[in-house]
């Protein structure tokens, strides 16, 4: 239960349920996704933080 509750706090964030629903549709690069959102690298990166950590969305590199 406190799993379920921890995942339904970050997807409730207005931001985060945005980056979720984008990322949903295709695979994007911070840059286009702050360009979706309107927020700079770090607030953007840390959302996406948030959300890797809890297993919601993964992560590649690519480039540097």
């Amino acid at each position: 239960m406190r799993e379920l509750s921890r995942l339904l706090t970050l997807v409730a964030d207005p931001t985060r349920f945005r980056l979720l629903r984008l990322i949903q549709r295709q695979e994007l690069c911070v840059c286009e996704l702050m360009e979706a959102v309107g927020l700079p690298q770090y607030q953007v990166s840390r959302h996406l933080r948030a959300l890797r950590t809890a297993g919601l969305v993964e992560s590649t590199r690519t480039g540097r």
